[in-house]
């Protein structure tokens, strides 16, 4: 490094506290080390933030047809401290479930299921981590005859409980 004055600065990491001090300016000669300079950072909380979202896709049409498959694909995580926890999908009226990847622990309603549940262990958590459900459902047919379904009789809704000591509960449900 050339001889000089630098600043060093520590990023943002995701729930933890901001780091003390934000930075430092060092001058450096040529040839010299730096040590003893550390930031101190610690946990904003031992708490989950876990997270959920849901896109969904028509195949093989832009717009859902009676008969037709149709996917939710469900994709959930935890950006903080690991944390058991449960997945809830409820799915609309207008659809008749056919299969879940992986498959829920649970499922409620019928005769067609209408809520599937998936359970989780802290371990199956882990940090900052993405994971995908791919469910698959036929659209049935809305109204008389075999009309498409208008979009907002496709809409579901997911959750992901518990709510209570989430860091961030706003973006446990989605719909």
């Amino acid at each position: 490094v050339e001889p000089g004055n630098y600043t060093v600065t520590a990023g943002s990491l995701a729930c933890w506290s901001s780091p003390d001090p934000l930075g430092y300016t060092l001058p450096v000669a040529e040839w010299e080390a730096k040590t003893g300079n550390d930031f101190t950072v610690s946990p904003l909380s031992a708490q989950p933030d876990r997270f959920v979202y849901v896109l969904a896709s028509c195949t093989p049409y832009s717009t859902p047809c009676c008969g037709q498959p149709m996917h939710y694909d469900i994709y959930y995580g935890n950006n903080c401290f690991a944390g058991a926890g449960s997945l809830e999908f409820c799915l609309p009226s207008a659809v008749d479930f056919v299969s879940a990847d992986p498959p829920p622990t649970s499922t409620t309603g019928g005769p067609a299921p209408v809520k599937l549940t998936w359970d989780f262990a802290a371990a199956e958590l882990p940090v900052q981590s993405v994971h995908h459900i791919r469910v698959s459902v036929v659209v049935k047919a809305f109204g008389a005859g075999c009309e498409a379904s208008p979009p907002t009789a496709l809409v579901a809704n997911a959750t992901f409980l518990p709510l209570v000591g989430d860091l961030h509960p706003e973006n446990n449900v989605y719909t």
